[in-house]
């Protein structure tokens, strides 16, 4: 039988260890059939790890297995390390790397069950399956498998060669977003900014006896100080579009009970559909 190498090893902790990190003093198994390894290094191949005697195990079982057990092993330790997922963002759909940690993933299952289908890992927080990841070796996700994975989690596809280059460098050979849990760095930040924003009109408009029910369908909403009496405030405009109900069309319920058809000082007093205060009145 050709040999091949072997990249990784199991400790007797059962953590994987790479060769290039391999240590005299401990006794490495294959990750496979469990039969000790030996470190090897010569003219044709770098530094690895190899059977002591014929084994049954190809590089396509060992190099597939491995993966997966990395992708496990990094996850379980995001705390430590950042993981750097190359691929396009579910947001601005350009190739992005995106960041993932703790915040994001806190453990891993291996040979884990979403629906119908086996996945080589799944990664969850709190309790929740947030992502599956598909090892990449001999045969590509199909497009049944990842059309009915895209409808009940985000998930990617590794190749193994690359995990095994460098588990902590993802790159993507398809993925399915579900959600819009993973976004690059630009996109996350203005997803941020917007929920600030959301939780400050919340707390606004509560204050003011506005339910989100009768704003969040139709109107844009910005906080600013009323100018006659400086309380804070919400002010409504009709999905941008406010000139087509100035005058005598009402906008369509529900609508804010601040948005009314009142004059106007600005207009002269003109009646139309605005936002006035609702502390002082003033419009």
């Amino acid at each position: 039988m050709r040999e091949f190498t072997i990249k990784y090893g199991v400790r007797n902790d059962g953590k994987l260890v790479s060769v290039e990190n391999s240590s005299k003093k401990e006794k490495y198994r294959c990750i496979q059939c469990n039969e000790i390894l030996t470190v090897r290094a010569g003219e044709v191949y770098r530094k690895h790890f190899s059977h002591l005697s014929n084994s049954n195990c190809t590089a396509e079982s060992i190099e597939h297995k491995t993966a997966k057990r990395l992708i496990v092993q990094v996850l379980d330790e995001s705390s430590k390390n950042k993981i750097i997922l190359n691929t396009r963002c579910p947001i601005c759909k350009r190739e992005k790397d995106i960041s993932i940690d703790s915040s994001k993933i806190r453990y891993a299952h291996e040979e884990y069950t979403i629906g119908k289908f086996k996945c080589d890992v799944v990664g969850g927080y709190k309790g929740l399956d947030v992502l599956a990841i598909e090892i990449l070796k001999t045969h590509a996700v199909d497009i049944g498998k990842a059309t009915g994975l895209t409808k009940q989690i985000d998930w990617i596809e590794l190749k193994a060669e690359d995990v095994l280059e460098n588990p902590y460098m993802w790159k993507s050979q398809q993925q399915g977003w579900k959600t819009n849990e993973f976004q690059c760095d630009e996109c996350e930040k203005r997803s941020m900014e917007r929920s600030k924003h959301e939780i400050e009109v919340r707390r606004v408009c509560n204050r003011w006896d506005i339910p989100p029910k009768d704003y969040e369908n139709y109107y844009h909403v910005h906080i600013d100080n009323c100018r006659r009496c400086g309380e804070q405030v919400p002010w409504f405009s009709y999905l941008g579009k406010e000139d087509r109900y100035r005058y005598d069309s009402p906008p369509p319920d529900p609508k804010p009970w601040t948005y009314a058809f009142r004059p106007s000082i600005e207009k002269k007093g003109k009646p139309y559909w605005h936002t006035h205060c609702p502390n002082c009145e003033f419009s």
